[in-house]
């Protein structure tokens, strides 16, 4: 028995940022439509992000980090870039943070559905 899932999704580009939207098998809509078929719609998520990102980890709190060239950002279950891809670093969501690398500098971002507010500090230097 073959339980796969198909996942029909429209990729386009909106002010220089990718724009996903998942299209309804019964849509007749065709254009820039990709097309997969895994054992779950995650799979198909994380296969059309693996197709417009360079590198996608599996989603944390309802946000996934993504890699386009050497930068990374995150974007939300509903397909949407909540953080472009502008960090150096970054660690998976965690109770409502991601850790992340900005040149020289650390910090965290709160992420909330849509949204993120960035933290910043400069790394601690210890005298021995």
């Amino acid at each position: 028995m073959n339980d796969k899932v198909v996942s029909r999704f429209q990729v386009m580009m909106q002010n220089g940022k990718p724009v996903i939207k998942t299209v309804p098998s019964t849509s007749d809509v065709t254009n820039f439509v990709l097309e997969f078929e895994g054992s779950s719609v995650q799979d198909n998520i994380k296969a059309v992000l693996k197709y417009v990102y360079d590198e996608c980890w599996g989603f944390s709190e309802g946000f996934a980090a993504v890699r386009k060239g050497d930068y990374w950002g995150f974007v939300s279950l509903s397909l949407h870039e909540v953080v472009e891809p502008v960090y150096l670093a970054v660690e998976s969501v965690n109770e409502g943070f991601a850790s992340y690398k900005e040149g020289a500098k650390y910090g965290f971002l709160a992420m909330s559905g849509n949204s993120y507010n960035p933290y910043k500090w400069a790394p601690a230097v210890y005298d021995s």
